[in-house]
Formats: C-alpha cells, structure tokens, sequence
C-alpha cells in the first residue's frame, strides 16, 4: 500500500475509488483546509485548496499572492500510482491493482511540517497523538511535494523519516521544480529518501523546471513544460475551480510531483513480489541499478541520478532466481552503458567495484573511456565474462581517472567493463562510444 502525503484525493474518484483505502486529513489549521475544524479528520478527502488575493497573506506568508483555483493534484498524483484499469474508463496508473492512502498535508496555503512528519509516522503505524493507530501500515510514502526556496531538511521531518524507514517502509520524494541543486531543497535535502527528477520527452532533464544533482537517486517522466499537450502526464482531473464537482476529465500536468509517483509506484510493484519486503536501501540501489541509460547526455552540471526507471528490469530482476554457478555460465552483475551516454557522478573506496555491459556490433572501433572527478580508477574489459585485474582483454591502468580502453575490431557481442577503485574517487563520469 502507497501513501500519498499531498493535497487529498476527492472522494469516490472515478477509475481510483476501488484501490483507495481512507486515510486521514492532517492540517491542523481551517484556513487552510478549508474545513470547519481545526481538527484532524479522518478520510484524507481533497475538498479543495483555492485561494482568493492575500488570502494567506500575513498569516502563511508575508507575500502578497494572486488567486488561484484548487489544483486537484493529490487526485493526480495518486492515479498515477494506481488508477483502475480494464474498465473502459479514464487511463491507467503504474500499479494498478495498488492501493493507496491519502493523507492531506497541503491545502489552500501549503503544509507545515509538523503535519507532514505526524502524517510520515501515522502512515507507518506510528503514534499520533489524538488519533488511532493506522490499520494499514504503509509499504511506500509518496511525497511529491517541498520547499520553493533552498531549505535544510528540519530535524522534525528528519526524524519522521527515520522512523518511516526504520519501521521497514521505502520514502519516495520529488526532486523539486526551480532547476536547481535538488539537495538544497526540502525533501531531497532529508536523508533516508529516494530523490526523484523528472525527463521530458527526449529523455534528457525536463529543463524547464526539474532540479538536479548528486542528491537526485533516478529520474522518471514529468512531462515537457511547454505547450505541448503530448508531452505532459495524464490522469483524472476534476472540474470544479473551488470543491469538487461532479464534472470529471482527463488532464495533463508537468512536474517532479508526476515523476515521483512513477517510482513509488515501481517500488510498490516490487515489494508486491518479493518473498522478503526490500527496506529503502535496497530499492534504492534496485531502481538505480536497473535504470535505463538516459538515451540523450546528460551534462556533468547537472546530473540526474542512474538513468532513467525501468520498472520492468527491476521486476525481473527481483524475480530471477539467482544464477547457480555449478550448473551453468552466470553473466556478471552488470550497469548497462548506453553508446555515447556517460553514465556521471560515479564514485567509490579504495578497493571498490562497478561492473558495467555494453551491447557491442562487430568491425566497428569500440572505446570505453573513464574522466573527470578526483581520486584514481583502472579500468578492465572482457568480452562476454566478467575481466579481472589479472586476467581481461585489454585495460587501462594510468595514474588518475582519465582512463581509455580501446577494441579496434571488436566482435559481437556483450562487453563488461570493470571499473576500480585504486584510491578512493568522486564525481567521474564513464562512457561507452562506438
């Protein structure tokens, strides 16, 4: 089950309502929820967050602000993750026959931290004062919300998602929409998180908005910024400017929010057919293990994590039995290279191992080069088998990270490239070119 910490789901949303499982509205101010209560209320039902001129001003901000019609993005957001499908109505979402629980944290003047954290433990089966323990225990956390301006993550939310991750669920977060260092915005600047930016069409970085950096774990789609409906994330949306009405349709959004979805999705879909449920860690390392090379380069300025999610590798990856070396040959556990795609951002100890495949053609010069950063890596290289320092096809083994192996004709076939740690390195990029 996914929890959805954002503006609610309008309640008995077409195409979602089977997979929706009540969770609870956690804004604890009526301005802000637009309710008639301060009081925490069960359910989790979007009622809306519209705004009229300065409605927040002076008391949520102390900027003066236009007025603006409910966005409905929570009910988005959570189709994407698991929108009903085979039922000739809407689209359909990544893990279809997914639940998911929303918890309201953000209404007509954002959230507030001390609500998001209580919702991050209420989600697990943490106590909250005031109100019963969760039934259902969240396996995944989406938050496809955060700062608008650079922000250290608050010991408050850091604590939430410690607990979160210590009770065995996996945190999902959007990388942030200001094209800038995601670490430096709350959620990604929060430790013990997946951070999630967002590609466009091309596959490259949604460059309009996404951010970027070290701190980015994987991008997924959001959508082109401009104007081109093609290019956006679609799900249900509702029709009323202020509460919901009956009036429904399907609409395009762009954002980190529609990237981050995919990925709590993929991670909901994994723990779904894992005898042993993943903890964050190792979904973390699975998803950007089994990330497809983003097909286009991705400048060392700003990186966008492994690659781009490939929730199908992941899926098999979990559900192949593992290789059993005395009965037959087992292929190296490999990151595949793209051609002419670095893979950036790379490092590691002294002593450590990354492997990497590339699907070489035959006759054509073939060149693996390693560059940038700092420390000092050696590079090996067999075909079809996993090279050893003492034993490869050819390799390079020069003082510092600007390392070149070369095959001047090159069979058909799988390359595997070993990179290694002779000192410890940071930031070097690795490309494949043929």
């Amino acid at each position: 089950m996914v929890a959805v910490l954002d503006s609610g789901i309008i309640e008995a949303t077409p195409d979602l309502q089977a997979n929706v499982i009540p969770g609870y509205d956690m804004i604890s101010d009526k301005r802000s929820s637009r309710r008639d209560t301060d009081d925490r209320v069960p359910g989790g039902w979007d009622v809306g967050n519209w705004v009229e001129e300065n409605y927040c001003t002076g008391w949520a901000t102390s900027r003066p602000h236009r007025a603006d019609t409910t966005t409905w993005h929570g009910t988005h957001v959570a189709g994407t993750i698991a929108q009903e499908t085979n039922n000739a109505v809407g689209v359909a979402g990544l893990a279809h026959k997914a639940k998911v629980m929303p918890l309201r944290v953000l209404g007509s003047c954002g959230g507030w931290d001390g609500d998001i954290a209580d919702a991050v433990v209420w989600a697990v089966g943490g106590e909250v004062p005031g109100l019963p323990i969760n039934p259902n225990p969240a396996e995944v956390i989406n938050l496809s919300l955060g700062s608008s301006e650079e922000s250290e993550c608050s010991p408050m939310l850091q604590d939430a998602f410690d607990f979160a991750v210590g009770k065995g669920s996996v945190v999902v977060v959007a990388a942030g929409n200001d094209s800038g260092d995601a670490g430096r915005y709350t959620m990604s600047s929060c430790s013990n998180v997946i951070s999630v930016a967002a590609t466009g069409v091309n596959g490259g970085r949604a460059t309009r908005y996404s951010n970027y950096g070290k701190r980015v774990d994987i991008s997924a789609p959001g959508g082109n910024a401009e104007n081109n409906a093609q290019g956006w994330i679609w799900q249900m949306y509702n029709g009323g400017t202020e509460r919901p009405t009956s009036e429904w349709y399907v609409e395009g959004l762009v954002g980190t929010s529609m990237a981050s979805p995919h990925v709590a999705a993929a991670a909901a879909m994994v723990q779904s057919v894992v005898k042993t449920p993943l903890n964050w860690l190792q979904m973390r390392d699975l998803l950007m293990q089994t990330a497809t090379p983003f097909p286009v380069a991705v400048p060392a300025s700003t990186p966008m994590g492994a690659g781009i999610l490939n929730v199908e590798a992941a899926l098999v990856k979990v559900t192949t039995p593992p290789c059993d070396p005395a009965q037959q040959q087992c292929a190296p556990d490999a990151t595949p290279l793209a051609n002419k795609v670095a893979r950036e951002g790379l490092s590691g100890g002294k002593g450590s191992v990354k492997i990497f495949s590339f699907e070489a053609q035959a006759g054509q010069v073939l060149s693996f080069i390693s560059f940038g950063g700092t420390g000092d890596v050696s590079l090996y290289a067999s075909l079809n088998k996993e090279p050893q320092p003492t034993q490869s096809d050819a390799f390079s083994v020069r003082a510092g990270n600007n390392e070149t192996v070369r095959f001047t004709a090159p069979k058909r076939g799988t390359y595997y490239l070993k990179l290694v740690g002779v000192s410890a390195y940071d930031g070097v990029s690795l490309t494949a070119r043929q």
